[in-house]
């Protein structure tokens, strides 16, 4: 993943609505989101919402 600040905190100051929900999601996702978030002193749902609000080059990434 190769996201500036600058990208992750536009993704995350977006004012759209945000809702509780509840995923299962691997536990090395959730450290490396984690890890990533702790180093750029930002939440990590921030990242993960940046993942879907970033442009991507082709629709084949998730």
């Amino acid at each position: 993943m190769n996201m500036t600040l600058a990208m992750v905190f536009a993704a995350g100051s977006m004012n759209l609505k945000k809702i509780p929900v509840s995923l299962r999601l691997e536990n090395d996702i959730v450290l490396y989101f984690k890890k990533l978030a702790s180093e750029q002193k930002v939440s990590y749902q921030i990242l993960i919402n940046a993942l879907y609000t970033t442009p991507r080059k082709s629709n084949n990434f998730l």
